[in-house]
């Protein structure tokens, strides 16, 4: 059903048909109440218009809301879907929520456990440690006593076989100074016998050339390096130190050479080593081995040098 619309007639009109004149009332207040009413027909009007107008908004604001009601309606219920969903996963968030907190709880209570647990090891292994310093302080003492021990025996011994030793020694010195001397006699014979073999070497060596005369040299030098000094030299001179004429020297010119060689000697005998036997006597045939030279190989002649330049 349609609804009829007036069309409402302009205010001007109808102020103009109701007051055609003033009649009996007064001018000036007609004049005011006048103006009164036709201020308060124009302000009805525009309301009346503006009414019209909502009311042809609130028709259009209807028909919208009568054609978006099924959407409305569709959108309601998928909210509706929507918040149960939620619910279930707020639910479901609550559930984890508690889960998380029990593992939390469980984490700490893990946590002081093991802390709980790490101290009382500390502790065992602080005793164990205790416990092995302590062993190995009484074991180094008990081996130090006997290090001690030992060494005090070492040194008793050591210093009986000091004593023995000094007391052969003494033995030794007396037995000794008849062997010393005969040893000095022997020395002296085998050292002329040197002194003749090798005025005999140095004459063959004078004939001999070629291969032969550098091996000859040098067991000339040899031979004089031992004897301290050259017998082709005429006067023999001083012989040179640690040698064996040096050693004669020193032997014949010493006035007590059987003391001071003991004395010095029973400070540095060791009662390990074996005792000093007789010595082999030096004769001539012994000598004459011991200055046989060797075979040398041949080789290619070569010029002789001389035996100052050789010496230097």
């Amino acid at each position: 059903m349609k609804s009829q619309t007036f069309e409402p007639k302009p205010v001007r009109d109808v102020i103009d048909q109701v007051f055609l004149s003033p009649r009996v009332l007064d001018k000036a207040a007609f004049d005011e109440f006048s103006s009164i009413v036709k201020q308060l027909i124009e302000r009805a009007s525009e309301a009346s218009r503006s009414l019209q107008a909502a009311a042809a908004h609130a028709e259009a604001v209807h028909r919208n809301l009568a054609e978006s009601a099924p959407v409305i309606e569709s959108r309601l219920t998928g909210a509706g879907a929507a918040i149960t969903t939620l619910d279930a996963r707020t639910a479901e968030v609550r559930a984890a929520l508690n889960k998380a907190a029990e593992c939390a709880l469980r984490a700490e209570t893990a946590q002081s456990a093991t802390e709980q647990s790490a101290a009382e090891t500390l502790a065992q292994i602080e005793a164990r440690i205790a416990a092995a310093t302590k062993n190995g302080h009484d074991a180094l003492e008990n081996a130090r006593a006997a290090v001690e021990v030992r060494a005090r025996e070492t040194a008793e011994t050591a210093l009986r076989a000091i004593e023995a030793a000094g007391s052969r020694l003494e033995d030794l010195e007396s037995q000794s100074a008849a062997q010393l001397t005969a040893l000095v006699e022997r020395t002296a014979r085998s050292i002329q016998e040197l002194e003749d073999r090798l005025n005999q070497i140095t004459g063959r060596i004078a004939t001999l050339t070629g291969a032969g005369l550098g091996a000859m040299a040098s067991l000339c030098d040899r031979a004089t390096a031992i004897l301290g000094y050259d017998p082709s030299a005429g006067e023999p001179p001083t012989p040179a130190a640690g040698s064996l004429a040096d050693a004669v020297r020193r032997a014949e010119s010493s006035p007590a050479p059987v003391d001071a060689r003991w004395c010095g000697l029973r400070e540095t005998f060791d009662p390990t080593e074996p005792l000093i036997g007789e010595s082999e006597p030096v004769t001539s045939s012994t000598a004459r081995k011991t200055t046989k030279p060797r075979r040398a190989k041949a080789v290619p002649p070569t010029k002789p040098a001389r035996r100052g330049a050789r010496r230097k």
